[in-house]
């Protein structure tokens, strides 16, 4: 699975995905304007749904996400990797002013 720059402008989930081979994110960004704007990184209607990049129970034989943006709440919960899971100068925020890289709604 070759992700390398993409642009999730919305929620994204990769809940229970299987995937043998190398699942790479180098520099993709996973924006959710909407849900940056709150206090726990989720919208009403999808506390304890979702976050706007959930992995959660997700395997990978290899995890490989440098340069990664994650924007709001990301998910990484019982996430399975048979080799390394790379995530070398990603960058997790909240806000543009919190952090300086992520968009304001």
């Amino acid at each position: 699975m070759v992700c390398d720059g993409a642009l999730f402008s919305g929620a994204v989930s990769f809940l229970g995905v299987e995937c043998a081979a190398t699942a790479s994110f180098q520099k993709a960004r996973f924006l959710q304007p909407a849900l940056l704007e709150d206090n726990i990184g989720t919208l009403p209607n999808e506390i304890g749904r979702t976050v706007p990049a959930d992995f959660t129970g997700a395997s990978f034989g290899h995890l490989n996400a440098p340069g990664a943006v994650f924007c709001g709440a990301a998910s990484f919960n019982n996430l399975k990797c048979t080799a390394d899971a790379v995530f070398k100068g990603a960058r997790f925020g909240r806000s543009e002013a919190e952090e300086g890289f992520c968009p304001v709604g």
